[in-house]
Order: C-alpha cells, then sequence, then structure tokens
C-alpha cells in the first residue's frame, strides 16, 4: 500500500469556498474547481448503481480490452477512487448501507424474503433528507430488490421499477431516467437514484459484441445463454441453501469461462452507452454544470477466482471492491484518483455535505468510522479516526462472514466456523496467501474495531420490518434472477 503522503497521485490541495465554509479538495490540477455551486442553489444530484460491475472492467480502472468511453470520461472530469468497497457482495445490504450511512448490522437487512428483508422505516435515507430539503426525488430500478414493497423507495417521490426479465431492461431504465429528466421542469434540485441491473446474471448479447463471441468452440446451452446461477450450481441445491449448504460450481472449460467473461463485458459495454445517454441528456436539458454525478456498484462478480461464480457467498476484492466516480458540478476540466481505501456507506454523508454548503450532520451517518469521503471532507472536519476504512459483511444463506479493509490490508472473518485471515494486499493482490492474525501487527487492530463496530450496531439495531407477501410476478421476477427457489 502506498504511504500516506503518497495517497493521491501529484497531490494539489486547493480550497474552495462553500457557502461561508472552506472545502478542501484534492487532485493534481483543481485550482479552479467549486465542487458545488452556491448554497443559494444546491446542486442537483445523480446516482448511477451499476448491479454486479467489477472496477478492473472498466477502462478508467486500467482494462485496456473492454471499452467504456462514456464512464471513462466521468471519471477524467472528477475524482476516481481507486480502492472503494460495498458494505456486503450483494444488492439489498449494500444499498441500504449506501443509502442510509448505517452498517448492515444495525439495518438488518440480511435476507431476500422473510424476515430480515426490509429496509427499517426508521432509518432515513438520502432521498428522506434531500426531499426534507426541498429535492424532487426519483427513483428508476431494474432489480427488484430496490422496488418499494422490500423499503427502498422510502422519501422518493417518483418511482419507476422496470422488470429485470424483460430483455430490454437497460434500455428500459436509460429511456425512464431520461424522460423524468425531460420532464423536470420546476426550479427545485434534483435527486435521482438509477439502478441498472446488467451486468447482473444471465449475461445477455448486447448489440456490437457479436464478432467477438462468434467462433468460440462451445456447446453447453447456459454457458452460451449466460446463466451463471445454474452453473454456479445453485439452482442444483434449491431450499438445502437456506440450511447453510454452500453451492459448488458444475465443472467449466477454460473456453466456457472466457466465454462467459467475454458476455460479463459485453454487458458492461452496453450499460456504458447508456450511461451516455443520460449524460447527453444532461447535457441537453442544461443539467450537467449544476449536477453532482456519482457512478458505483454495489458489488462485483466472480469467475472462479476464489472457487464461486456470481456474488454473496464470499468476500475477496473480486466481489467488494467496486468502482466509485464523483463529478462534482462546474467541472473545469480537472481530475484526481484517490488511493486509500474508502466505504460506500460513506456516500450517505457526502452528499448531504456536498448539498447542503455546511457539513455533514452530526447525525449523517454510522459512527466514528463513517464520514465524509476524504477528498471532499471540510477543512473543519477530519477523517475517521482509527485504521478502519472499509468494513462490510454478508449474512444470507446462514452465511456470516465480515471484512475489515485498513490502509495495511484486509481481514476476513468467518463468524460460523471461526476462521480468521489477514491479507497483505500489497504482496497478495489476489488473496491466495491468507496469512494468521500473529502476521501482521495490524491484524489485531483490525478485529478488534470489526468487533467494536458490530457490537454498536447490534446495540443499536432498528427493529426488523415486516416484509410483504411477494406477489406471484414478483416471485417469478426473483427466480429469473436466482434469488428464489
Amino acid at each position: 500500500m502506498m504511504s500516506s503522503s503518497r495517497v493521491i497521485t501529484a497531490i494539489v490541495v486547493t480550497v474552495a469556498v462553500l457557502g461561508g465554509t472552506a472545502l478542501v479538495l484534492f487532485g493534481p490540477s483543481l485550482p479552479r474547481t467549486a465542487p458545488v455551486p452556491s448554497a443559494d442553489r444546491p446542486p442537483n444530484v445523480l446516482l448511477i448503481v451499476i448491479d454486479a460491475l467489477r472496477a478492473d472492467h472498466l477502462g478508467c480502472y486500467g482494462n485496456k480490452r473492454i471499452a467504456t468511453p462514456h464512464i471513462d470520461r466521468f471519471a477524467r472530469e472528477g475524482v476516481l477512487f481507486e480502492q472503494a468497497y460495498a458494505q456486503a457482495s450483494w444488492t439489498k445490504s449494500s444499498v441500504a448501507s449506501m443509502l442510509t450511512g448505517f452498517f448492515p448490522y444495525r439495518l438488518g437487512v440480511f435476507t431476500e424474503l422473510g424476515e430480515g428483508s426490509v429496509l427499517p422505516d426508521e432509518a432515513d435515507t438520502i432521498a428522506e433528507r434531500l426531499r426534507a430539503r426541498g429535492y424532487a426525488t426519483c427513483l428508476v430500478s431494474a432489480n427488484p430488490y430496490i422496488c418499494p414493497q422490500h423499503g427502498f423507495a422510502q422519501g422518493f417521490s417518483h418511482v419507476a421499477c422496470v422488470p429485470p426479465s424483460a430483455p430490454d431492461a437497460t434500455a428500459r431504465v436509460r429511456d425512464r431516467t431520461v424522460t423524468a429528466l425531460r420532464k423536470k421542469k420546476e426550479p427545485s434540485p434534483f435527486f435521482m437514484y438509477v439502478h441498472f441491473l446488467d451486468p447482473h446474471d444471465p449475461y445477455t448479447r448486447v448489440s456490437g459484441c457479436e464478432p467477438g463471441l462468434q467462433g468460440r468452440e462451445v456447446e453447453d446451452q447456459h454457458v452460451l445463454a449466460g446463466e451463471a446461477f445454474v452453473l454456479s450450481g445453485e439452482k442444483r441445491l434449491g431450499d438445502r441453501m437456506y440450511e447453510g449448504a454452500i453451492p459448488e460450481p458444475l465443472p467449466l472449460e477454460p473456453e466456457e469461462l472466457g466465454y462467459l467473461r467475454d458476455l460479463y463485458a459485453c454487458e458492461v459495454t452496453g450499460i456504458d452507452r447508456a450511461v451516455g445517454a443520460i449524460r447527453s441528456t444532461l447535457e441537453e436539458e442544461g443539467f450537467l454544470s449544476d449536477t453532482l454525478v456519482i457512478i458505483t456498484s454495489d458489488h462485483g462478480e466472480e469467475f472462479l477466482e476464489h472457487g464461486h461464480l456470481r456474488h454473496g457467498y464470499q468476500l475477496f476484492e473480486e466481489t467488494v471492491r467496486v468502482p466509485l466516480i464523483v463529478r462534482f458540478p462546474h467541472h473545469t476540466g480537472s481530475a484526481a484518483r484517490y488511493a486509500r481505501p474508502v466505504g460506500l456507506i460513506d456516500l450517505f454523508p457526502t452528499i448531504l455535505a456536498l448539498t447542503s454548503g455546511r457539513g455533514a450532520p452530526e447525525d449523517a451517518g454510522g459512527g466514528a468510522h463513517v464520514g465524509v469521503l476524504p477528498p471532499f471532507a471540510f477543512a473543519s472536519a477530519s477523517e475517521p479516526p482509527g485504521e478502519v476504512l472499509a468494513l462490510g459483511m454478508t449474512r444470507w444463506r446462514n452465511l456470516d462472514r465480515a471484512f475489515v479493509r485498513t490502509r495495511h490490508g484486509k481481514l476476513i472473518v468467518d463468524f460460523a466456523t471461526g476462521e480468521k485471515n489477514w491479507y497483505d494486499l500489497a504482496r497478495d493482490p489476489g488473496e491466495n496467501h491468507p496469512l494468521s492474525l500473529s502476521k501482521s501487527p495490524h491484524a489485531a487492530e483490525a478485529l478488534a474495531a470489526l468487533e467494536r463496530i458490530i457490537r454498536e450496531s447490534e446495540q443499536n439495531a432498528y427493529p426488523p420490518a415486516t416484509p410483504p407477501r411477494p406477489s406471484p410476478e414478483e416471485t417469478e421476477q426473483l427466480r429469473s434472477l436466482g434469488y428464489v427457489q
């Protein structure tokens, strides 16, 4: 890992005045960049979440094979976080933390259906906070979990849920977003949360990718259809997974695994074009210069790096390290890359800070380890104390695992088995050589911080919400994604 004195390449510190408050920005050339408009006119906020998108599948994160020019452009114009982490390796827990600023242990959103499957009403969301300030709020989602029946529509005045099984789900999310932007005529600022389902499996061919997929020696129909849910072994287990059974993927030839990855990459390029269409609309409607644009993902995706396909079971880099790009209003062509680890949980206080002109309120996050993202930290504030910079967990299908990412490495704890492994990511970026906690002086500190955060979160946990009975249509939608049997 880089030392703290070399966290950001070509560090330049800029102080921008926002509503009488100094805001410290970091980057190679930000001397004329105002991060938000004046306090008299709060910025619009567009939060784009691209489901199951790995950071290493974007050009701006170093991928030379996959073309993502539109997302890369946003990265060139803002701050790219090189080590951003989701707070879970599956959608519902991850987004719950992102929208509320609380760790999953406090929110209790651990399951797909039934108890523990609904975001509690008591937890304020970004949408609720911003709507109380006069923002128009809009939710567009193709993931059925991020919809009203699971509690994620709290604070949104307009909600559009797109059927995930629709073959043109990405296009529908794009078009719903574009239409909402074009219909926005009132003077109030807006907050839009846009959730694309692709590149979530099943992976499908997207127009323009066909040449790279032709001539491949693949015969398995499940591979050709991109049905990672079937290939992961989950379909064979059925309800046994809820008894603690862990699926084992079906045998795959290297050519078959490569084909799956190419289908996944194909969907990434399709999402990039959709992001480009949304950007064009922002420009056409005159919103881009006054909009805080955030692009991220809820989790990544496994391709047998650690013995699994899909996501949700493990907490290795391929499933919890995600892209995070923040383009602030009144962009002047500057760019920055921030290298230290951060968590998506910090988006809640960061958005509140950048839209208020006063910094995040005291109740804007889940404790000492949640705060405004460091590049946007107000001069009067400091970074969260201690070494914990990102923390996450998975606790569904009877799994109970957590990780802590610090500037020194990463700790993964399996509470069900008692196994604790420390990874020196500087020397072992693939997490192939776990170390015992005694091998690092920082591991014990990370474990103590993890236990403290879990204890504090569970002591203040919200009561579980009563979930509604899913409709047959919703059950079928979830089944098509492999979420339920």
